[in-house]
């Protein structure tokens, strides 16, 4: 199945600019690729981006618009991905008998369960990729390179590439993936992308929004039950809703010392959950019946148990199970490496530590069953949020104004500049259909008493970016889905 006009056109040519690009590492592949001839004179050049369970390339992100598209254009249904590579074969000059590249097959015809392969076009060239009978010998179909359009093929069929004869390179994406069937079908209709409804926390209240329409779809403010008169002397705001969780039917709301449990359909408050927290409360993340909580006012992650009613503090200088620390004198005074975020991954919380501009951010998790921490990389600067995707960590660079990704077993980082830092403020950070929603809060951090917040919407791999300005807000603390 030939694909044409695979991706948007912006997306289309950020890839291909990426990839032809002088910085693009390459590495000689000593994989015979023709059935004659001695081995070596006829190669290629290979950039794997994944392999062998992993992602293996910093540039790993430039592909996930491929898999989006993949998923909304096709009735196809990804379980697992296999293997992704880049391919470069250049011009050789030939011998005739060593013309047919090796006939193979993706994916062993033994293999039980079903791949697809997905071979995408990076710019127009000759070097057709032609499909055989079972024979080998009869053609059933040849597919010549056409920018920005792929060819997609059951992994065990048998197939080849071919030497450009009149282009200098010959450039594809190859995609293996495991799939639930290979019954491969184009959609009649593309599905509609469509952004989450989210809810955001202010100062003074919370609102649920729609992007798509951009409108107020909910309005919750001065909440009287979330106010904290008696943290008046810490010199901070007593009303501050702040951390967002959820679960089936409950919203959780912190504001400082208090957690408030709001009704999921008609966002009225049915109750206060007694949990030990403390001035400046930053996210919180509930998973099954655990609490965690960045108290960030002592330095400490709560681990609240909502069925046994415990609780137990890690100190994030110490990487400990600490006793219940000691309420501060006023807001700062033990507020040193102000953990302010948190994200569940696999079998771990991930918490991210802002240090407050005196050193880079660091990141690092708590094992979920022992509770061990461990900080693992520093990057950014008094950096918020934490989003991870197939093991790359994104952040908010509050500092620099980046969003900044880096890959949780090499370390690699990529850098995305979104606004001036001297102006706006980030913090908010989710995920959807291959984009970023990221909160800026303009002059939050500045003496201009002019201030206003607005939702980015942010396509990294095509560079967009568009604004969704929340009429009236002067500052976000905290956004998630709306579940």
């Amino acid at each position: 199945m030939i694909v044409k006009d695979f991706l948007p056109k912006k997306q289309a040519l950020a890839l291909q600019k990426t990839i032809l690009s002088k910085t693009f590492p390459w590495f000689w592949s000593s994989e015979t690729i023709v059935q004659n001839g001695p081995k070596g004179e006829l190669f290629q050049f290979v950039h794997h981006l994944y392999n062998d369970n992993q992602i293996q390339s910093k540039y790993y992100e430039i592909i996930n618009p491929i898999i989006y598209e993949l998923t909304q254009k096709t009735n196809i249904k990804i379980k697992s991905v296999y293997r992704i590579k880049v391919n470069l074969i250049p011009r050789i000059t030939l011998k005739e008998e060593w013309e047919d590249h090796v006939i193979h097959k993706d994916v062993d015809e033994n293999i039980k369960e079903n791949f697809i392969s997905l071979i995408y076009y990076v710019h127009d060239c000759d070097g057709d990729t032609i499909v055989y009978a079972d024979d080998k010998k009869t053609i059933i179909e040849r597919n010549a390179p056409k920018e920005n359009s792929c060819y997609i093929l059951n992994s065990k069929t048998w197939h080849r590439s071919s030497v450009p004869k009149e282009n200098k390179r010959r450039i594809v994406i190859n995609f293996v993936f495991e799939v639930e069937s290979t019954d491969i079908k184009l959609l009649d209709k593309p599905k509609k992308e469509l952004l989450p409804k989210i809810i955001v926390t202010k100062d003074d209240g919370f609102f649920t929004y729609d992007l798509n329409e951009n409108k107020f779809l909910s309005v919750k403010n001065n909440i009287k039950d979330l106010d904290c008169p008696h943290l008046e002397p810490y010199k901070k705001g007593t009303h501050r809703p702040f951390g967002i969780a959820f679960d089936k039917t409950n919203l959780f709301i912190a504001s400082n010392d208090r957690l408030g449990i709001f009704d999921k359909q008609n966002y009225n408050l049915n109750s206060i959950l007694d949990v030990s927290m403390y001035v400046g409360t930053h996210q919180i993340l509930k998973d099954e019946d655990v609490l965690y909580v960045c108290n960030t006012a002592v330095d400490c992650i709560g681990v609240y148990n909502l069925k046994t009613k415990t609780n137990k503090f890690l100190d994030v200088n110490t990487l400990n199970i600490t006793d219940k620390p000691t309420p501060p004198n006023f807001s700062y005074d033990k507020d040193i490496r102000h953990v302010n975020s948190l994200f569940n991954y696999k079998d771990k919380i991930y918490f991210c530590l802002h240090n407050k501009g005196f050193k880079l951010s660091e990141y690092g998790f708590l094992d979920k069953k022992t509770l061990k921490m461990q900080v693992i990389h520093s990057t950014g600067l008094i950096s918020h949020n934490i989003y991870i995707k197939n093991d790359i960590l994104y952040t908010l660079s509050t500092g620099t104004g980046e969003l900044i990704s880096f890959d949780l077993n090499t370390k690699q980082e990529n850098k995305y500049k979104i606004t001036n830092p001297n102006t706006t403020f980030l913090r908010g950070l989710i995920y959807i259909n291959g984009k970023f929603l990221i909160g800026c809060s303009v002059n939050f951090k500045t003496p201009n008493p002019i201030k206003h917040s607005y939702i980015a919407e942010v396509d990294i791999i095509a560079g967009t970016l568009k604004k969704h300005d929340l009429e009236g807000i002067k500052a976000i603390n905290d956004m998630q889905i709306f579940e």
